[in-house]
């Protein structure tokens, strides 16, 4: 919203959006770019830059999304700018450089930055990702609104996506043709127009207090309930759990509504590869919850999971096996032997705010309490998340 709200041709404002390191991050890098932003309260007012800056440093926090999104962006822009990031962000791989380039994009890697781009003249490109990702795809179409013809982004497994239905109500030039298991998304050159509009509750956030309801009883409203987004929701109603889903309206064409999460007890499950898209960031919360159940419990194909802010599935076995359960690392995922209950222990964040939220959510089911080290980091994604359990 705040990417598209800086390129539009007129001011735009914001209900709700979500206040957390991340999002600051974007905010920060845009403000460099030359839009204005404001946060009063629960309005966010952007105005866009008539031009871009030029020769800037955009530091991308801790904000994988912030540097692969505006790379896509900036490289449109025909300015000099250096992505910067934090040292667990400068391990990751940023791997836009490579469709950019083939659009026109001059990008350099170095030492001291995540990488630079030089003033270039880009043109729309036939790109199929080669592997499953929103982020990357969301590169080339942003870049693609500044390309001289047209780009298309040819998917194999149809992915979250917020960047088109976020395109198509800022007036972008977008259109989606789905062959079969294939999605044909092709961008031109456009201009864009300022919006007003309420942002729903992130599902991402949300899913780490679902698992509260099996033991208290929970309900979250207004939040975004689009199928990419919910695959952790199908996970728990396979396992069992009692939820209730009211479909409340639409935010960019995107479903928004209330979850209820009834106390009941949940049996093992099983997460396929072909699962993974639609709940990559709550795999670790999706771990926890199968401690919960009695029996073994699989988790496959968590392949990306190692470049996330940590080796993830590395993590994510450590914080299970911290806390009286058990979890065994597989080629590509995960097995976690549940006894239906959660002792308790010490967990180390390893700065990586998934895990550190897992660990606090897994802490309040225990018996003993969970110690978390290194809980500062959740602001990366949620700011008041302790706030909302109460816990300060």
């Amino acid at each position: 919203a705040l990417i598209l709200a800086a390129i539009a041709d007129k001011p735009s404002t914001f209900n709700n959006i979500g206040i957390c390191d991340d999002v600051l991050s974007t905010a920060g890098c845009l403000v460099k770019l030359g839009a204005k932003i404001t946060f009063d309260g629960e309005k966010t007012t952007v105005i866009p830059f008539k031009k871009s800056n030029n020769d800037v440093i955009l530091d991308c926090g801790n904000s994988g999304t912030t540097a692969r999104l505006l790379g896509g962006l900036v490289s449109g822009l025909g300015i000099k700018a250096k992505f910067v990031g934090d040292k667990s962000l400068a391990n990751r791989p940023i791997r836009i450089i490579e469709p950019l380039t083939a659009m026109g994009a001059k990008i350099t890697q170095a030492k001291n930055c995540l990488f630079e781009i030089n003033p270039s003249v880009i043109n729309g490109i036939n790109f199929q990702t080669p592997f499953v990702s929103a982020q990357l795809k969301s590169a080339v179409l942003l870049a693609s609104l500044n390309a001289n013809g047209e780009t298309t982004v040819i998917e194999k497994v149809i992915t979250r996506k917020h960047t088109e239905n976020m395109l198509k109500t800022f007036g972008g030039n977008i259109s989606e043709n789905i062959k079969g298991l294939y999605n044909e998304i092709t961008v031109k050159k456009s201009s864009l127009k300022g919006v007003n509009m309420t942002v729903p509750n992130d599902f991402s956030t949300a899913a780490f207090l679902l698992p509260l309801g099996l033991k208290y009883g929970i309900k979250i409203e207004n939040v975004l309930l689009s199928k990419e987004r919910t695959g952790f929701l199908r996970v728990l109603e396979k396992a069992g759990a009692k939820i209730k889903e009211v479909q409340t309206g639409y935010f960019c064409g995107e479903p928004t509504g209330d979850i209820t999460v009834y106390q009941s007890e949940i049996k093992p499950f099983i997460v396929e590869a072909k699962d993974v898209s639609d709940m990559i960031d709550e795999i670790p919360i999706a771990c926890v919850t199968a401690c919960l159940a009695n029996g073994v419990s699989e988790f496959h194909g968590l392949g990306e999971l190692k470049y996330k802010e940590s080796d993830r599935i590395r993590e994510t076995a450590n914080l299970i096996n911290s806390i009286g359960c058990s979890a065994e690392i597989l080629d590509d995922g995960l097995i976690v032997r549940g006894n239906g209950k959660i002792i308790g222990g010490t967990v180390n964040s390893n700065g990586d705010h998934r895990i550190a939220m897992s660990a606090v959510t897994g802490g309040i089911l225990s018996s003993k309490g969970v110690t978390v080290n290194g809980a500062e980091c959740i602001g990366v994604s949620s700011r008041n998340f302790l706030k909302m359990l109460g816990l300060e």
